[in-house]
């Protein structure tokens, strides 16, 4: 949360990607607002290599002890897949 707290102190502004915005009032298709979003729900897969924050920002990193290993695991594991599948073309944060 540090790093998150840290951007917030220093007024760093977030852009949110175009494919995250609203996508459902006039004139948002020719601003590209939706395009490009993967809806985890109704795709085959599930799980999308999908970026969620601009600018390569990450502010969870699980530990290495009780639950949070287990998580940091499955977490590790994705990523591996999803390289291993690089197929998709938005990164993951």
């Amino acid at each position: 949360i540090e790093k998150a707290l840290e951007d917030v102190e220093k007024n760093y502004l977030l852009e949110v990607p175009d494919y995250l915005k609203d996508s459902h009032y006039k004139g948002a298709q020719k601003l590209g607002r939706g395009q490009g979003y993967i809806y985890p729900h109704t795709n085959k897969e599930a799980a999308q290599k999908q970026r969620y924050l601009p600018e390569r920002r990450r502010y969870y990193y699980p530990k290495d002890a009780g639950f949070e290993a287990k998580f940091k695991k499955m977490l590790d594991e994705k990523e591996r897949l999803f390289k291993e599948n690089n197929s998709r073309k938005n990164d993951v944060y």
